[in-house]
């Protein structure tokens, strides 16, 4: 079980909410942009039972608001800050260790470094969209099933 995100200050939430919506349209939290990414990683370490292009928009919903509020000055001065990276980098550790990096994947144009990245394991509806691993043996990549 991952640990549970931190609760913030009023000041460093109010400064986070000032920022976000500009960039994702709805107002969160620190604390509920954490557990947006913590959510995916524990569905992930179920079992992830979607398809990879489903997986990408989850880790836009979940992923990009994080690294936008990582790059905001307004927050970069707040004591708070280094608590919310650092919940950010052991969940980011969590993720880089149940995937893999395919090297035909990552887009050219991928800007973030968890775009392109393969489960080691998943449902079957991920494995079927990728043909069970099959083609991805050739890359020297294997989708473990969950059962």
């Amino acid at each position: 079980m991952l640990p549970a995100p931190p609760d913030f200050s009023a000041h460093y939430s109010a400064a986070f909410r000032q920022v976000m919506p500009a960039a994702h349209g709805e107002a969160l939290s620190p604390t509920e942009a954490l557990g947006r990414w913590q959510e995916l990683i524990q569905e992930i370490l179920a079992g992830y039972c979607d398809i990879p292009p489903e997986l990408d928009n989850d880790l836009d919903v979940a992923r990009e608001p994080l690294e936008h509020a990582l790059h905001q000055v307004a927050l970069l001065a707040l004591p708070e800050r280094q608590l919310f990276a650092q919940h950010i980098q052991a969940l980011d550790e969590v993720f880089k260790s149940v995937t893999v990096e395919h090297p035909e994947w990552g887009r050219n144009d991928a800007t973030h470094w968890w775009e392109g990245r393969v489960l080691t394991f998943a449902g079957r509806e991920y494995r079927n969209f990728c043909g069970f691993g099959h083609s991805l043996k050739q890359q020297g990549i294997i989708i473990q099933p969950l059962f």
